[in-house]
């Protein structure tokens, strides 16, 4: 596929273009496997415990809220609920990496296309070396494409989409991909409104080549409502729903608000610090200098209509991660940036490589660690209890997806009280106090925590309640001191 794309290309530039994302892709191999978990809640809560409802009849009224708010789209889950069926009864860790892979493959392939795309708009081949380099090992890349979220899994649709879309070809196929893009996630129709206004004002698209994939793009709705059927068991609109619950009803203002510039410190604390602010400046920067780009259209809109919605959160913006790079290739050869080439580029590099092998080969959340050590040892571990809520409740929901059938929850029960009427017993808590006396006690035998043990020493991490569980297997003896 890749030799078929970049065909146009001279033989020694091909094998750049092999080399690069061959890199690339055993990053993507990788991040999926070792970065486990989730970024954000929404990327399991719903898709994972979603998919659950199909596949082991997880009730809707147990899911988030959103299930029975009947917002959420199911194209997605439709996608993996097919190849997943057969073999669901597997290892549920091991279903969850194979979903992050096939999405982390998806984005792997998005990539490839949106090359193509990007070295349309580059002047020479060192431009498009640079790209090579930045798309394959820019720190954020292997992680955001290994995440089953919906904007990673949306985004992927839309690069293909804009690939065949600029080039004019299978349109009707462009449509239906870009509204699989819009169904996967809607606020992708903010990428896909300024292109359809770009092709008309400046792209010179004739009447024909805008009506096939708007055809294409009615098809593909259907198709998502059709989906949306599938999962909620009737007829709904869910474009509407969304709009209607989050936007006109405010519902999204509930989980907190900020200003016009409130993805500025989130970028700078959550976007890699100083990374983030340079592509975050060079972004700007080329919106002022190649307005009539068709990626400026698009990432310009996207990121202002953002800017003006209330409640914002970084993850929203993770379509727009790899066209920043698109803009940083672009500003770095300009001999204005000539102090940047030579004073800051080792810093750059250094401190973006640093990221990126943390956000490889790191766990994206270490809660997981203890679900996974429950899953093992659940011929062993037949009751668990707890004095408060139990380990897989969490926003207001409950993790089934990773949960096995034979483990028995018991929650409500001090640690004293359950020392009473048992010899022998597995106790989990999130209780500062109680993590600390049982890490002193000989007779209880720690086993995980959430985070690794050596942090339970210092206190100051710590609330008095934790979000760091942690499992101790305990002992009579400890009654008889």
């Amino acid at each position: 596929m890749i030799v078929n794309i970049f065909k146009e290309e001279d033989l020694d530039f091909q094998k750049k273009i092999f080399f690069w994302f061959s890199i690339s892709l055993i990053f993507h191999l990788i991040c999926p496997y070792l970065s486990f978990g989730y970024w954000h809640p929404d990327e399991h809560y719903q898709i994972l415990e979603f998919l659950g409802t199909k596949l082991y009849g997880t009730p809707g009224d147990k899911l988030a809220w959103e299930y029975n708010a009947k917002i959420r789209p199911w194209v997605q889950i439709w996608s993996y609920y097919f190849w997943i069926k057969p073999i669901k009864d597997a290892n549920p860790f091991i279903l969850a990496f194979l979903i992050r892979l096939s999405t982390s493959l998806l984005a792997f392939i998005s990539t490839i296309f949106l090359t193509k795309t990007v070295f349309s708009f580059f002047k020479d081949q060192t431009q498009k070396h640079y790209w090579l380099i930045f798309i394959s090992l820019f720190w954020f890349i292997p992680f955001i494409h290994a995440r089953s979220s919906s904007e990673n899994f949306s985004a992927a649709l839309f690069f293909i989409a804009l690939f065949f879309f600029l080039r004019r070809n299978n349109l009707f196929f462009t449509g239906i991909l870009l509204a699989l893009s819009f169904m996967a996630r809607f606020q992708m129709g903010l990428f896909i409104f300024p292109l359809f206004a770009w092709s008309i004002l400046i792209g010179g698209h004739k009447l024909k080549q805008i009506l096939l994939p708007i055809l294409g793009l009615l098809f593909g709705i259907g198709l998502g409502i059709f989906a949306d059927y599938w999962g909620y068991g009737e007829w709904v609109f869910t474009p509407w729903n969304y709009l209607k619950v989050n936007i006109l009803e405010d519902k999204v203002s509930s989980f907190g608000t900020s200003p016009f510039w409130g993805y500025i410190p989130q970028i700078l604390t959550k976007g890699g610090g100083p990374l983030g602010l340079v592509l975050l400046l060079v972004t700007i920067w080329g919106w002022k200098n190649y307005p009539k780009n068709p990626i400026t259209w698009i990432s310009a809109f996207y990121f202002l209509i953002h800017c003006a919605i209330g409640h914002k959160e970084l993850r929203f913006l993770t379509p727009l991660f790899p066209l920043t790079i698109f803009y940083l290739v672009l500003w770095i050869p300009n001999p204005l940036n000539e102090f940047f080439q030579k004073k800051i580029t080792k810093a750059f590099l250094f401190l973006n490589m640093a990221l990126f092998l943390y956000f490889t080969f790191a766990p994206s959340s270490f809660g997981l660690r203890l679900k996974k050590f429950l899953y093992a040892k659940s011929t062993e571990i037949n009751t668990l209890y707890t004095p408060t809520s139990n380990p897989y409740a969490r926003f207001g929901t409950h993790d089934f997806f990773y949960m096995s059938k034979n483990l028995n929850l018991i929650e409500g029960k001090s640690f004293d009280e359950v020392s009473k009427d048992q010899k022998e017993f597995w106790f989990g808590t999130s209780i500062y106090k109680e993590i600390k006396m049982l890490l002193d006690k000989k007779e209880c035998e720690y086993k995980i925590a959430s985070y690794p043990k050596f942090l339970l020493n210092f206190k100051k991490l710590w609330k008095e309640k934790t979000k760091s569980w942690a499992i101790f297997k305990c002992y009579s003896k400890i009654y008889n001191n």
